[in-house]
């Protein structure tokens, strides 16, 4: 087993972690480069490789795993940077897409949108109406070809939508996922006819029921290709070139690795990539710390992403929404709102009512204490003028910050016009985002029937640690723990994954099921699933396969993710599905709400697969003594709510903190890329893996 290297680029800062075969870990964080993401990239890896003392050719030629996520797929999706797309369906279905079913106008939108009536809008079409297409063909329920494709028809349709200049077409017909054979001849029309162009076709990606999930998953891979293209190839191509002799993997939003070729092909699956690591991150690291019940919260420059594990494993979406659309693509559940260390503080226009986001200054120009443009206060801001940051050691001293600047805006665009003291107004914008992120806490937990006491929640991004103290205690878990490598946790999480691959197909049938059709059914998406297997060369002992199938009750719309015997499955194994069944829907929608008299319906089978990477165990730290005074910095005035004002406040090194130490607040821990601030009251124990493990209350 060789190095391990993984990076994390988001809107803010771009994240690398290093692990060697000891388990030693060394980090480093960079500013992102939007123009060109991978110019943050090489700059994190070059930065990692003067950390650990070795050219960057050296440090890359002996890297057995590199990693990466990034937001580039869903910032293209967010800024319509994708390619101009065209869409070939079904005659007679050219308005699916718009159509959007009847939530479609609401789908994704938090509480203060919904409500706003005036304001409801449709998303803008990933496809306008123009560049859809619909041919004649027609497969049934069954797969039966009711009506031939018209070759001819089609081969017009498509030069209809080159001549109006599109760079990528999606191909959705009706039923294609029981009869993918006309989807795939007009796959086959495209690559003949226009060799560049980037095809995507549902059967391919996305063969489950939901017409318009399908067609709305298909469209948005399809509009993303060539962008991600793009990124990947270049970036694949300055690593290798730079010495990295191992295949480049590509973090997906299921939580694992794929190939950087795969991934060319489904940048849908790297929507939400970067996020899902600091989730895998917790999971890990939870395990080894006891923990089965984590609520994961990841506060950066631009959002805050919040997931759970549940019982030992990530929670998975139903119905993963982007830019309104929902999508079918396995996902790990992860919810996000726009509330971050980037986020601007303003006054609504006619109220004059303080408002926190989601808008956001991002890394360029970030916010005004960057001195680099910025002239709106953010949330970074406020924490600087409340002195929860050092100036002189944000990012461990790398990058100096100004707090005068953040006192001038924040005086001139909040204090001022509401006529309060600067540092109140700034307590102020703290309050705003922090009951921002408790309320999705709430609605991630006590609103899916879990109760947040229940959990641990872990704390991480470059603004989690500082943040976790008064967002965590108003949700009402206990503990908080903010990891070690909290400022690029989801690099961490990163570095720790496997390959995963997901199959699923449809086929809507009633209980008993035959499982004839059924054994059938899980035997093709099993030679699915080895054949990816093969080309990333994980070998056969070292992959995991779990078999699931959704199922619901006959008239309801929604299915309840249901285990499934990894075997030859015989009649009798139908009423041990069933029960499996009952006991989840009961676990979702409480006890004695099963309803067998109703009829049963499996609607689509699954096989999750994970290929094992052999890495390296997290590091133990022996327990010392419980006084950290060799780590103490020194005090400043820091402002807290308990004191209605500034207090002198306990300092301490992070680097210099050992196992069994215990800090009392108030206090900052301050580490090289994140500060963790420990309220009154509260009590923080570094661990034996170095964590700091907050005692909220």
């Amino acid at each position: 087993m060789g190095l391990i290297v993984a990076g994390d680029t988001g809107g803010t800062f771009t994240d690398y972690v290093f692990v060697n075969e000891q388990g030693e870990t060394v980090s480093n964080k960079v500013p992102s480069t939007p123009q060109d993401f991978s110019l943050g990239v090489m700059k994190g890896v070059e930065g990692l490789a003067k950390l650990v003392n070795r050219p960057t050719s050296e440090l890359l030629q002996n890297t057995s795993i590199f990693g990466h996520g990034s937001t580039v797929a869903i910032n293209a999706l967010l800024t319509r940077r994708g390619s101009k797309t065209g869409l070939i369906t079904t005659k007679g279905f050219e308005d699916t897409l718009g159509i959007g079913r009847i939530h479609q106008k609401v789908a994704g939108l938090n509480e203060d949108e919904i409500i706003n009536v005036a304001e409801l809008d449709k998303a803008d079409p990933i496809v306008p109406r123009s560049l859809i297409q619909g041919v004649t063909e027609r497969v049934d329920y069954k797969g039966e070809i009711v009506v031939p494709l018209d070759r001819a028809e089609t081969e017009k349709a498509l030069r209809r939508l080159a001549a109006e200049g599109v760079e990528a077409i999606a191909v959705v017909f009706l039923w294609s996922f029981m009869n993918p054979l006309h989807e795939l001849a007009v796959k086959k029309m495209i690559r003949e006819l226009y060799p560049d162009m980037f095809v995507s076709v549902s059967c391919e990606l996305a063969p489950v029921i939901k017409e318009y999930e399908r067609t709305a998953t298909t469209c948005i891979n399809a509009n993303l290709g060539k962008v991600t293209f793009n990124y990947i190839s270049v970036l694949d191509k300055k690593l290798k070139d730079s010495g990295l002799q191992t295949p480049l993997m590509v973090m997906q939003a299921l939580g694992g690795f794929m190939s950087a070729a795969e991934a060319c092909q489904k940048p849908i699956a790297q929507l939400s990539s970067g996020p899902v690591g600091g989730v895998i991150g917790a999971k890990i690291l939870g395990g080894a710390m006891g923990y089965k019940n984590i609520i994961t919260s990841d506060v950066g420059g631009t959002s805050f992403d919040v997931g759970l594990v549940v019982r030992g494993e990530t929670e998975f979406a139903a119905a993963p929404v982007f830019v309104q659309h929902s999508i079918s693509a396995p996902m790990v559940d992860i919810v996000s709102i726009g509330a971050g260390g980037g986020s601007i503080a303003w006054l609504e226009p006619g109220t004059g009512l303080l408002k926190v986001g989601p808008q956001s200054a991002g890394a360029e120009p970030g916010p005004a204490c960057y001195d680099l443009g910025g002239v709106e206060p953010t949330v970074t801001d406020a924490d600087l003028i409340l002195n929860r940051y050092d100036p002189d050691f944000f990012l461990g001293g790398k990058m100096k910050i100004n707090r005068e600047t953040s006192l001038a805006v924040m005086r001139e665009r909040i204090a001022q016009p509401l006529q309060m003291e600067v540092a109140a107004a700034a307590m102020g914008v703290v309050d705003i985002v922090d009951a921002q992120m408790a309320d999705l806490l709430r609605k991630v937990t006590i609103g899916r029937g879990y109760d947040p006491r229940d959990f641990v929640l872990f704390a991480f991004g470059g603004a989690g640690p500082s943040h976790v103290g008064a967002y965590g205690l108003d949700v009402g878990v206990k503990y908080a723990v903010v990891p070690y490598f909290a400022s690029v946790f989801s690099a961490f999480g990163i570095a720790n994954s496997d390959v995963v691959h997901i199959k699923e197909t449809s086929d809507p049938k009633t209980f008993p099921l035959d499982t004839k059709r059924l054994n059938a059914i899980y035997e093709k998406l099993l030679q699915d699933v080895q054949n990816e297997f093969a080309r990333d060369e994980i070998a056969e002992g070292n992959i995991v396969m779990t078999r699931t199938m959704d199922v619901r009750y006959r008239g309801q719309v929604h299915e309840v993710r249901t285990p499934v015997p990894a075997k030859e499955l015989q009649p009798n194994d139908m009423e041990l599905i069933i029960r499996e069944f009952e006991k989840a829907y009961e676990d979702k929608y409480g006890r004695g709400t099963a309803y067998r008299a109703a009829g049963i319906e499996a609607v689509t089978y699954r096989i999750s697969a994970v290929g094992k990477i052999p890495k390296p165990t997290l590091n133990r730290y022996v327990l010392e003594t419980a006084d950290p005074a060799r780590a103490l910095k020194g005090t400043r005035e820091v402002y807290f709510k308990e004191y209605s004002g500034f207090h002198p406040t306990s300092v301490y090194n992070r680097d210099l903190l050992k196992a069994g130490n215990v800090v009392e607040g108030p206090a900052v821990i301050e580490a090289s890329d994140t500060t963790a601030l420990i309220h009154p009251g509260q009590i923080a124990r570094i661990d034996e893996y170095m964590n700091i493990i907050i005692e909220l209350f």
